[in-house]
């Protein structure tokens, strides 16, 4: 949970379950805790059950209650949660600053997250063998949720590239983070942005699991990025 501040009412983040050492097993789960996190709001992580997902408004996870609102995609989240709580992480930014924010949450949502699934879903089967809520499951609900997964993989365009492939394309991303990082403590300088709560996410799920990856082998030979990872989880999960 977050640590509380006065004034405010609990806000509850419907997510899936811990796995790896994360706080969730899906990144965009991760993200909006980091969010809350480093703004310091009070908040409860609701694990996954078939109730919580029934109750989702767009079918799909994260999303949040906040009193009467029930807000879903990430994104939309942390905007609804800058506008009625403030924006303490970002409102010193300039625009160029926001400008290069936002491209690089967007290279990493739209484009690194479908090397992620890829690697756990097609070409490791990690998500197949770890994710807890598919344990117990029966066959035919298994085998649905996977070829959910693969047509969505295929759709983007990323589940038609070859293995090889799919590994340059995360190594170039990874490259062009660390690349824009450099020596910084943070994603845009000496504090943390709301931005960083993308960037950490999806480090951290490239580094944290424990199935062999490609992906992870590389972001290893970064010490920037490792030493980012190492930063934020020491400030926000370590403490």
């Amino acid at each position: 949970m977050g640590v509380p501040q006065g004034g405010f009412e609990v806000i509850y983040l419907h997510g899936f379950t811990p796995l790896w050492g994360l706080v969730d097993l899906s990144p965009f789960v991760t993200k909006v805790d980091c969010y809350l996190r480093l703004t310091q709001l009070p908040y409860e992580l609701v694990p996954f059950s078939m109730a919580s997902f029934t109750a989702a408004p767009k079918g799909k996870l994260p999303y949040i209650t906040d009193g009467h609102e029930r807000i879903a995609d990430s994104s939309f989240i942390i905007d609804y949660l800058k506008r009625k709580y403030g924006d303490p992480l970002d409102a010193k930014l300039d625009p160029v600053q926001r400008a290069i924010g936002y491209a690089m949450k967007r290279m990493i949502e739209e484009n690194l997250y479908w090397v992620i699934v890829a690697e756990r879903w097609r070409d490791t089967r990690a998500a197949v063998e770890n994710y807890p809520v598919l344990a117990g499951q029966p066959e035919e609900f298994v085998k649905a949720v996977v070829d959910n997964m693969l047509g969505e993989l295929r759709g983007h365009g990323m589940g038609r590239h070859t293995t090889d492939e799919i590994e340059s394309v995360g190594r170039s991303d990874l490259n062009a983070l660390s690349d824009f990082v450099g020596e910084k403590p943070y994603l845009l300088g000496s504090e943390p942005t709301s931005y960083d709560a993308t960037a950490y996410s999806f480090v951290a799920h490239t580094i944290q699991p424990d199935y062999d990856s490609r992906i992870k082998k590389f972001i290893n030979t970064l010490p920037n990025l490792t030493g980012y990872w190492e930063r934020l989880s020491s400030r926000l999960y370590n403490a």
